[in-house]
């Protein structure tokens, strides 16, 4: 509708006034620009300013919603209060949040359809393109690709890639559309997501939290280990008593990722394996 708004609101600083009320201002400003309820996509970009933290906290991404894009539009902004008031490592001095959001009722979504490396073979230390192909809604396809790089102390074998939308897992945990944030809020006690603890340091939550996926990410996940067995290779029904079980690469255990930014918020899935040799 090409019509822009600003508003600004005063809060007190303590946090269990401050979260509803910061999130029920940006919840009602929004709705109140908008004047409708229902499916759209929006891009949200947040800067959270602080009187105690050296560094900026900034944090974008691409949401779409088929029932209400206004209430998934504030779902990081939830998430960065959380971690800010209601951490367990430091008190920060928060001052200032700044909300942008660019709303459309267009609906900027893609699939993934298929994945395809450009080779099926490679040795520790090589890189690999992926082709991927996706397909927006009610469109012609298109192609992105991204590199995958084979770490060097991978062990020889299959290695199975997924590709998937950056926030697959954030639309499977957060709550249903007619769920609203307030309600969530005053269902819970105290602030239950993973990112509010389990870190060393508060730095390194805010670094998680700005760094994570985004829904217009095109994720590719690989773990580096191989299944290892005696039985001679492309045996398809090795000897049970030989086999070894899964190894893991030395001083590997977390899955690798390499991510790539588009126009759409993504969702479906696909894989391949790269047979891993040595050089």
């Amino acid at each position: 509708r090409n019509l822009r708004r600003q508003y600004s609101v005063e809060s007190v600083t303590e946090g269990i006034i401050m979260i509803p009320l910061v999130i029920s201002s940006a919840y009602q400003s929004v709705d109140a620009t908008l004047d409708r309820v229902g499916e759209g996509t929006s891009y949200v970009r947040l800067e959270f300013r602080t009187g105690n933290l050296g560094q900026r906290l900034i944090r974008d991404n691409l949401f779409y919603s088929d029932s209400d894009i206004a209430v998934w539009s504030l779902t990081d902004l939830l998430d960065g209060l959380e971690l800010l008031v209601s951490n367990n490592l430091q008190k920060v001095d928060l001052q200032q949040v700044e909300i942008r959001l660019e709303i459309t009722g267009e609906r900027k979504t893609a699939t993934i359809e298929k994945a395809s490396p450009n080779v099926f073979t490679a040795a520790a230390g090589d890189s690999v393109d992926v082709e991927v192909l996706i397909r927006p809604y009610r469109a012609h396809t298109e192609t992105r690709i991204l590199r995958i790089d084979i770490p060097d102390n991978i062990s020889p074998g299959p290695m199975t890639v997924t590709l998937r939308g950056g926030g697959e897992g954030y639309y499977l945990t957060k709550p249903p559309v007619h769920t609203t944030i307030l309600s969530e809020l005053e269902e819970e006690e105290e602030p239950s997501r993973a990112l509010i603890s389990g870190a060393e340091s508060l730095d390194a939550l805010i670094e998680d939290f700005m760094n994570r996926e985004k829904n217009n990410e095109i994720v590719a996940e690989f773990y580096p280990f191989i299944e290892n067995y005696s039985a001679e290779e492309n045996d398809e029904d090795p000897d049970p008593d030989n086999y070894l079980g899964y190894g893991w690469s030395e001083g590997v255990g977390e899955p690798k990722k390499v991510r790539l930014s588009t126009q759409f918020v993504i969702d479906g899935t696909a894989s391949f394996d790269i047979n891993v040799v040595q050089r």
